[in-house]
């Protein structure tokens, strides 16, 4: 697999990161995947190789592709992350379709300098679980500390309207937004609407569901890491009852930079 053509664009109010998919070892049709969101949401939006890496990892292993070859460096720590990831999915899964792959960035491995002060963002589907980690991060930190949460990320065709097309299912999304939209004044929380056409790269809800949206979450976080420190994703279930799955505790800490 390449990924190449990694870019910023600015059109119709909107700022999009974007990245065309070229497959090497599978027979597949090239594909642009992107992150997009209105002009000025929030500061630090960038077209960050790390990102575009996460989208397409899960996918590319799935499908055996023997490589991924990137624009730009990508961070070591998440290099070796990304291996522990594909051990724990072959102890989960089994070896087929979860063979090792190469990380081949165009300008080698190289650490990111973090923003000089720490801020926080979390995904905000408005289901329990993510509202419930806004609500706690509320109730132990006052809005002024540094781990309070800052920015909310709700993602169309992830959260809400998980389709490929732009453009389906919107009303839905914007009824979402509107309703959080009310919680986030009220919460002093920046709400940051996104759209992304990541966990369509293999447009397969098993795929999406079992092994990868933890990692699409955090691939669109990544974008955002010239301003943002670190991200909070809800967790899926109660302690006692974690099973395989895409977003698991032992999972999500390896797609971190």
């Amino acid at each position: 697999m390449r990924i190449q053509g990694i870019e910023f664009g600015r059109e119709n109010g909107l700022d999009s990161v974007s990245a065309t998919v070229t497959w090497e070892d599978s027979n597949r049709s090239q594909k642009e995947i992107y992150v997009e969101r209105t002009q000025g949401a929030a500061e630090g939006f960038w077209p960050n190789p790390n990102g575009f890496l996460l989208a397409a990892i899960v996918p590319a292993i799935h499908l055996g592709e023997k490589r991924i070859q990137i624009e730009g460096s990508v961070c070591p720590d998440l290099r070796n992350g990304l291996f522990t990831v594909v051990q724990q999915l072959r102890k989960w899964y089994g070896p087929d379709n979860h063979e090792p792959l190469a990380i081949e960035p165009t300008k080698g491995f190289a650490p990111p300098v973090p923003p000089v002060s720490r801020r926080v963002a979390s995904f905000m589907s408005g289901g329990v679980d993510a509202l419930t980690t806004l609500y706690l991060n509320r109730r132990d930190y006052p809005l002024d500390h540094p781990g309070s949460i800052k920015d909310g990320f709700i993602v169309h065709g992830i959260d809400v309207g998980g389709y490929e097309n732009r453009d389906k299912n919107i009303g839905h999304f914007q009824l979402a937004v509107d309703a959080l939209s009310e919680i986030a004044e009220d919460s002093h929380l920046n709400l940051v609407p996104l759209s992304t056409n990541f966990r369509f790269l293999v447009n397969s809800d098993e795929l999406f569901a079992l092994e990868s949206h933890g990692a699409t979450f955090a691939g669109i976080a990544h974008m955002h890491s010239q301003h943002v420190t670190t991200s909070l994703l809800a967790s899926t279930n109660n302690v006692d009852e974690l099973m395989p799955w895409g977003s698991h505790p032992l999972l999500d800490p390896n797609y971190s930079s």
